[in-house]
């Protein structure tokens, strides 16, 4: 092994410390917490206990970023992206905290959406077809500028080990082959993040556990 390299950080700041622009995530406390956000290339991990609102605060960093207009990529081991990831993700793109979009609504056939808020509560109760035209409106205003900047490949399916093909069982690597596939489509993806760590390790975990007992028993034969 070569000698270490020894460092004198404090002799040079303009090498030790460059400049860099925090991307505000889009959360208030996060932003206050991390001076402004967090820079480029740097790794974030969100620790708290089931229900303590992981997946909720993933998916408000990821719709901050696509309202700045960077490509982002999640990855979910655990939660289907149909459901109540999606649903917070709406609930995100339309930001309607505050009850404005139904403040001035009038419908005697649902009098109990005016003045509510278009939450998580309002898309569990109420399908596409029956969202108030404000908010379709709204919604379709905010498609056309961010939709595209929003990525999402879904891992959570059972792991099914006779699958030639199988998805989300190589770790880094279907993670490293997505965003090459973005790459190519002129997507560069600047915002990555990965919901939730520990079942993608599992699924890698395994799928490499079985694959090498199934070689070993090839070479034995």
């Amino acid at each position: 092994t070569g000698t270490p390299t020894i460092e004198s950080p404090l002799e040079d700041p303009e090498t030790y410390m460059p400049e860099q622009d925090p991307m505000p995530t889009g959360i208030d406390w996060i932003d206050f917490l991390s001076g402004g956000g967090h820079c480029e290339g740097e790794t974030v991990g969100i620790l708290g206990p089931t229900g303590g609102g992981k997946t909720l605060t993933a998916t408000s960093m990821m719709i901050a970023r696509c309202k700045r207009e960077s490509h982002t990529l999640l990855v979910t081991c655990e939660q289907d992206v149909k459901g109540d990831v999606s649903t917070r993700l709406y609930t995100r793109l339309l930001d309607d905290m505050n009850g404005d979009l139904l403040r001035d609504y009038k419908d005697p056939l649902h009098p109990e959406l005016e003045g509510s808020r278009v939450d998580v509560t309002f898309f569990r109760k109420y399908p596409f077809r029956s969202w108030p035209k404000v908010v379709k409106d709204r919604y379709a205003d905010l498609k056309a500028k961010y939709s595209r900047y929003l990525h999402v490949v879904d891992f959570s399916s059972e792991i099914n080990l006779t699958d030639p093909k199988p998805q989300g069982m190589q770790g880094v690597k279907d993670i490293d082959l997505t965003l090459e596939a973005l790459e190519r489509q002129g997507k560069h993806v600047e915002f990555l993040l990965v919901d939730w760590l520990w079942p993608a390790v599992d699924r890698w975990f395994t799928y490499g556990n079985v694959t090498k007992r199934f070689s070993n028993r090839l070479e034995a034969a």
